[in-house]
């Protein structure tokens, strides 16, 4: 049984203050390690729903660099998923089969500003 409360829960991965205007801004890491085999990227619902980082970062094994998009952009592209004409598959998988949207890489890497 887990004892601990969610406020104790980790939020975020990376915590960064830009020493320009003290601004900080949170971010979860993430990386897809089967793009290559499936041409998809795997958003996994409950990273979007624990995390309270301001941008999601992901690694796509193939792709060189890093991927940023806003954790509440994210949110809303799987909504709109969700509630209307499907056009990404829904699917259980990874270690613990929780839900997962796969969204195909080229158009995944579209909605992100690479860094």
């Amino acid at each position: 049984m887990f004892g601990g409360s969610l406020s104790q829960l980790r939020r975020y991965d990376i915590k960064a203050t830009y020493p320009q205007t003290s601004v900080e801004v949170t971010y979860e890491c993430k990386r897809d390690r089967l793009t290559r085999k499936t041409g998809n990227v795997a958003v996994e619902h409950k990273t979007l729903l624990n995390s309270q980082a301001d941008f999601i970062v992901y690694m796509i094994d193939g792709k060189d660099g890093l991927f940023q998009i806003g954790r509440e952009t994210l949110i809303a592209l799987l909504k709109d998923n969700w509630s209307g004409e499907r056009r990404w598959p829904i699917v259980r998988g990874g270690e613990f089969q929780d839900w997962m949207t796969l969204i195909p890489v080229r158009e995944f890497i579209g909605f992100c500003t690479a860094i």
